[in-house]
């Protein structure tokens, strides 16, 4: 009978102990869309994509407004990503939170070599921020083949600080100013 007993016992700690550690579907589910939206395409960032007319799963952050521009939060990306909105269109989808990636690999908080080793035939532009040190504050550009959009790398004593994908509105420094 003890047999028994110590076979029941260590079966049922053993199912219990399958059964806590088991995720369950919605987790998994969580997770896997997490994964998709922390990455930037080369069109947008987690199922939004540049030129796309804004819905009401987006937020316009307050006191961001200057005439039809504006800045928003969509409710279902959970990444800390910004959408420059221009005339009811997104224009700009940026993110500076470390970790969030390119579909290239390229992460915020990666070295500014990681951009030149991924893009190494494309024309990069480069462009010196005003408002900081020349040497040390920039941003890279490479854009795509009809120059339409293209994808921001902001750059800080060489290391990728922001990544932005956009239309042309990529140039401005001031974003709606």
């Amino acid at each position: 009978m003890k047999k028994k007993s110590f076979f029941t016992t260590s079966f049922l700690i053993y199912f219990l102990l399958i059964a806590c550690t088991e995720k369950s579907k919605s987790e998994v589910e969580v997770i896997r869309n997490d994964n998709v939206n922390s990455i930037f395409t080369e069109n947008g960032f987690g199922g939004v994509e540049v030129n796309q007319r804004i819905n009401d799963e987006f937020i316009e952050i307050e006191n961001s407004r200057v005439d039809n521009c504006f800045f928003a939060k969509n409710r279902k990306i959970k990444s800390d990503v910004d959408f420059q909105v221009l005339n009811n269109k997104i224009s700009v989808i940026s993110s500076n939170q470390l970790g969030v990636s390119t579909n290239l690999g390229i992460k915020v908080g990666d070295e500014e070599s990681k951009i030149y080793e991924k893009y190494k035939n494309s024309v990069i532009d480069k462009k010196i921020n005003p408002y900081g040190e020349s040497q040390n504050d920039y941003s890279i550009i490479i854009w795509n083949h009809d120059k339409t959009k293209g994808t921001r790398y902001d750059i800080e004593s060489k290391k990728i600080i922001g990544i932005k994908v956009g239309d042309t509105n990529l140039t401005l420094m001031e974003g709606c100013a």
